[in-house]
């Protein structure tokens, strides 16, 4: 069935990449949909990641209804996790922050490897962080997720640290390759099939998820660096939030999702 989109069509919110009266074709595919509950995550991350074995998590979704622009994996269009940077360090005497993590935000950067890493539920198949600039000025997101993205490269996970802060249309325009398959180079994606990764400042991070479809994006909280924001096809709201449950960092948060 040929059904023409406006951005906004009626019940079903802005999609993130469809432009006015561009055509999709829609099918119905049978079966239900994967649940994500936040539980399974919780449970995971506060195991350490120990019984990957019997305890495999909540796999990418399944949707009722596909639209042919993600013809690349139309079965399981990725779901989109965007994350804080770690802990800052205390303010320089000028009042500006200090560069780089905290002491607190190396051991988040170094436990979100076995929250996130190779075997985790959350099956990361493309990290993007915020560019850092030059003498340690806004690297924080860089630093917190490089340990990650070092620990799933001989998995072919690629590792986009090229867009702007304020850049967040090229956040979009990165998801958007993905989802299509496209990249600088031929071979950036191949074997890349998981979901996607973003780590930002929390004040964009709001943008960022503006941009890509959300339409009620509430703030995020400044005193929180462990919350993860789910956002599932067709990517119109956040369908979770929940923390990262780093072990001795975010313990106040264990009865939490």
């Amino acid at each position: 069935m040929a059904v023409t989109l406006n951005n906004d069509t009626a019940g079903s919110g802005p999609r993130p990449w469809a432009s006015t009266n561009v055509q999709f074709v829609i099918e119905a595919t049978a079966g239900s949909q994967t649940s994500h509950h936040p539980t399974a995550y919780r449970e995971w991350a506060l195991n350490g990641a120990r019984n990957t074995s019997t305890q495999t998590g909540p796999q990418s979704p399944s949707p009722e209804i596909f639209l042919g622009l993600y013809d690349r994996r139309p079965d399981k269009s990725p779901t989109l996790y965007l994350i804080r940077h770690g802990e800052k360090p205390p303010k320089l005497p000028d009042g500006d922050d200090g560069p780089g993590l905290s002491a607190q935000g190396v051991d988040r950067a170094q436990g979100l490897v076995q929250v996130f890493g190779r075997n985790s539920p959350y099956n990361i198949g493309y990290i993007i962080a915020q560019e850092p600039k030059k003498h340690g000025k806004q690297d924080r997101p860089y630093l917190t997720v490089k340990p990650l993205a070092e620990s799933l490269k001989p998995y072919g996970v690629p590792f986009n640290f090229t867009i702007d802060r304020d850049h967040v249309d090229k956040v979009k325009d990165a998801v958007h390759d993905y989802i299509k398959g496209k990249g600088k180079g031929k071979d950036e994606f191949q074997g890349s099939d998981g979901n996607v990764l973003i780590c930002w400042e929390h004040d964009t991070l709001e943008k960022i998820a503006a941009v890509l479809g959300v339409e009620k994006v509430p703030d995020y909280p400044g005193k929180r660096f462990d919350l993860i924001w789910t956002i599932e096809p067709p990517y119109d709201k956040i369908n979770s939030y929940t923390s990262e449950h780093v072990q001795g960092l975010d313990d106040q948060y264990a009865n939490e999702p």
